[in-house]
């Protein structure tokens, strides 16, 4: 509290006398007759002398508080808000920087129409030659699943080191293993690459092609073994219908293949589970052709069982296609006469 100049007390007793005059509490006649005594009067002193008590300790808190803030609270507080706003900084642009230029040189660029690779000068030669082929066969896995041109490149960086899970994505960004940090020989660096690269651009393309359909949870497994199957590897052994667990696979029918509210809590089995509904893609590709995936996909926002969906994509019921893919489990294509004859 400042109280500015120190007021006169006869100015003072002059104002409160008019004041009560104002307010009638007394007449005007006594307040003319009034001595001047009357202003000097106990009870008149104890007020001023109230109100220079309250000036002083306004003076006395304007003067200290300042400097216990400054010493006490503000040096406790301040670090923590430092910390809330670093916590608060956006991150989403924010990718980690694996590659260290004191590993193997600068990193060069190679830009194709869906990516922005960026690779050391020990990886440069795997990296230039698998570039267009992967980029070929990601612009065939977004038109599998009906996708369209991307909105922007992805970025990919090849790290000069492994890495555990073969690839990490992080916003805008796949960071790969370099393929010399593979068990590979060197003659097989790209075709590594490519099948290093199959699971994570699947990943993206089916996570944008979901969130495109509105696809019911019934259908977590056939998701899962579409992924299962795109993400298969050509040319590393890996045929689309699974092989050496088709008598395993044919024990399930399609019913087993819908996620039930009892495997939110039971997880045991999903993994063959997967493995069956990779196989039923297989089938539905190799009978129907891939063009069907997006029509699939489509399906699995409006439907919740087969019943309904295998007459409206397919045109049967879904016993006749469930019978169709039992067949094409015993007898898978590319299998000769006598093996298919032991199996029947």
């Amino acid at each position: 509290m400042q109280t500015g100049a120190s007021l006169e007390w006869q100015v003072f007793e002059e104002r409160e006398w008019d004041d009560a005059v104002a307010g009638g509490l007394i007449g005007e006649a006594a307040a003319g007759s009034q001595p001047a005594a009357v202003a000097a009067s106990p009870m008149r002193w104890l007020r001023l002398a109230e109100l220079v008590a309250v000036a002083l300790a306004g003076f006395l808190l304007g003067a200290v508080y300042p400097t216990w803030r400054a010493t006490g609270m503000e040096a406790e507080t301040q670090p923590a808000a430092s910390v809330l706003i670093a916590d608060e900084t956006p991150r989403l642009d924010s990718h980690p920087t694996p590659i260290s230029e004191t590993d193997g040189g600068p990193r060069l660029t190679v830009v194709t129409d869906h990516f922005r690779i960026e690779a050391h000068p020990r990886d440069l030669p795997a990296v230039t030659q698998v570039a267009p082929v992967i980029d070929a066969r990601y612009r065939q896995l977004r038109r599998t699943l009906g996708l369209g041109a991307a909105a922007s490149r992805l970025s990919i960086a090849v790290a000069p080191h492994p890495i555990t899970t073969g690839w990490r994505l992080s916003g805008n960004q796949l960071l790969i293993a370099s393929p010399h940090s593979m068990s590979a020989p060197p003659a097989s660096l790209e075709s590594a690459l490519i099948c290093v690269l199959q699971e994570p651009l699947t990943h993206v393309a089916l996570a944008e092609a979901v969130d495109d359909e509105s696809v019911r949870w019934q259908w977590t497994f056939m998701v899962a073994g579409l992924r299962h199957w795109l993400q298969r590897c050509p040319g590393a052994g890996v045929d689309p219908a699974p092989r050496g667990v088709e008598q395993a696979l044919s024990a399930y029918k399609m019913v087993d293949l819908l996620f039930t509210d009892a495997d939110w809590f039971n997880p045991s089995q999903q993994t063959i589970r997967v493995e069956a509904a990779a196989s039923l893609i297989a089938y539905l590709v190799h009978t129907y052709g891939e063009e069907r995936l997006p029509d699939l996909l489509a399906a699995f926002g409006r439907h919740s069982h087969w019943q309904t969906l295998a007459p409206e994509l397919f045109g049967i019921q879904a016993e006749e296609f469930e019978q169709g893919w039992q067949e094409y489990l015993r007898h898978p294509p590319g299998m000769d006469v006598a093996e298919s004859t032991a199996r029947g």
